[in-house]
């Protein structure tokens, strides 16, 4: 079984021969119109009303405010409140919104997205899930939620918190219209309300957050001037956590699996370039953002038998010159890449001196070269290396070694 780790060490041997839904009803606020009396009809908005039944206040003039919290049919018959005030239908239907719920929250989906029903979402998103777009474990930092909008109509603005407190007790955000970030209450205008459309045209809906963390979002519709609903019911999910991935195997073949300590041996008789039979295959996968780069280093930066004995790592094709040695690669593939179409992922890239053919080799020196890296996230990536190198008819013959080091490291 492989397992994550980020350095594995390869030792040569060298053998040099000198021969070879909600309750049914939505909660909205509803308004009160003054009947006509001395000046003509005043609408008058609903001032605080506690929730429940109907809710009286009495003004300075004696006469009473009415309001009520719940839905009515869509064409009721006048309702009396009190003193000259009443309600008429004619305001709900083009005011006040139904109260909205969320649809999904996905940060982590593997196999199929839960935002299945989603008209917007790339097809492969809703076929293989959040980790073609974050990689593998998912996403950390970011996700994705659509809104279902209880028969509002389609210009109707929709405000989203978001809380890790399941009742929203503290720690509550709204999301913001323009980056998607959360933002502080007192901080929020009339642009971090959109449309359905709007928020869902957007892949990364919600950015900012932090790994492995449960976040609580929930919903209000607007639909005109005071018309902002009571928040709807909250849908949770959790975000990622950062990941890596890095092993190493030998072998012949890109199904190898193999366990430290690795080694590996080339024979290399005089003045002929020759290859390892066995390659150096490299597991790589990672959900960062910014991708990662592999580099490679050696203890000797050269295969090394005494301080006046040795065969340098070198930069170039072997065939053009008396003895050295290097890596290079042969073998890249991952999963769900951008070019795929079936994904919006990084590919591997080899560095130049490692990514010719032949005998034209990449030195491994004392000092880090970076040998493969990707910009972006990187699910299931496979690499394999070749160790090549010459040795020269003067090269004296016995067992030289070099000890390399590739380390993995995550880009800023």
């Amino acid at each position: 079984m492989k397992k994550s780790i980020n350095r594995n060490q390869i030792r040569f041997l060298i053998a040099l021969l000198l021969s070879s839904a909600l309750l049914s009803f939505s909660l909205t606020k509803i308004y009160a119109i003054d009947l006509p009396s001395n000046s003509g009809e005043t609408k008058i908005v609903d001032a605080n009303f506690s929730g429940g039944t109907e809710v009286s206040k009495s003004t300075t003039d004696g006469n009473k405010l009415f309001g009520t919290i719940g839905s009515i049919s869509v064409n009721p018959s006048l309702t009396s409140a009190s003193g000259t005030y009443s309600l008429k239908s004619g305001q709900l239907s083009s005011f006040l919104a139904n109260v909205p719920k969320i649809e999904c929250l996905d940060f982590t989906s593997l196999g199929s997205s839960t935002c299945t029903n989603s008209t917007t979402l790339p097809e492969y998103v809703k076929t293989n899930g959040m980790i073609s777009v974050c990689g593998p474990t998912g996403c950390y930092n970011k996700g994705h939620f659509e809104i279902d909008p209880q028969n509002n109509p389609s210009d109707t603005l929709y405000g989203i918190q978001i809380s890790t407190t399941s009742n929203f007790s503290s720690d509550i955000y709204y999301i913001n219209g323009i980056t998607y970030t959360p933002v502080l209450p007192q901080n929020r205008s009339i642009n971090d309300y959109k449309t359905e459309a709007e928020w869902e045209g957007e892949l990364f809906n919600i950015r900012g957050l932090k790994p492995d963390t449960t976040y609580y979002i929930r919903a209000t519709a607007l639909h005109g001037d005071f018309t902002e609903t009571i928040p709807g019911p909250s849908t949770s999910a959790s975000t990622s956590i950062i990941f890596v991935e890095f092993d190493i195997d030998i072998g012949k073949t890109q199904e190898s699996d193999s366990s430290a300590p690795h080694l590996i041996s080339l024979l290399l008789p005089p003045t002929h370039p020759r290859s390892a039979s066995n390659s150096i295959w490299k597991d790589i996968s990672t959900n960062s953002v910014v991708g990662f780069n592999l580099t490679n280093h050696g203890e000797y930066g050269s295969l090394y038998k005494s301080p006046t004995e040795s065969i340098p790592s070198v930069n170039g094709d072997l065939e053009l010159i008396s003895d050295g040695y290097g890596i290079q690669n042969h073998y890249s593939t991952q999963e769900y890449h951008s070019s795929s179409g079936n994904g919006d992922l990084g590919e591997i890239s080899t560095s130049t001196n490692y990514s010719n053919s032949d005998y034209n080799v990449g030195a491994v020196s004392t000092s880090a070269n970076t040998i493969y890296s990707s910009n972006k996230p990187v699910l299931n990536g496979r690499t394999g290396t070749y160790v090549k190198g010459k040795s020269s008819i003067e090269t004296v013959a016995g067992e030289y070694s070099e000890t390399i080091t590739f380390i993995l490291l995550l880009n800023n």
